[in-house]
């Protein structure tokens, strides 16, 4: 039979591993240092700051906050359960 997955074997687990615990937040950690370091975080955030209020007007959105946080804190809770119950 086929393997579809023999690809993905035949790399190595040693080899997933760095690359999963190494190469993957080496890569976002130097995502967000240039992210920083060009200013592009302050430029998303003055699209979401009022500067007559001197506030962010979503700070109290009930939507933002079940969206944003609540949701966002389940997703991976619910992928590892399906993942691991499979």
């Amino acid at each position: 039979m086929n393997d579809p997955l023999q690809g993905f074997r035949s790399l190595g687990l040693q080899r997933y591993i760095l690359i999963q615990i190494g190469v993957v937040p080496m890569l976002l950690a130097a995502l967000a240092l240039a992210s920083h370091e060009s200013g592009l975080d302050f430029s998303i955030e003055n699209l979401f700051f009022d500067p007559a209020l001197h506030a962010f007007p979503w700070r109290r959105s009930v939507g933002l906050e079940l969206i944003g946080h609540q949701l966002i804190k389940i997703l991976p809770i619910g992928l590892c359960l399906i993942v691991f119950g499979a």
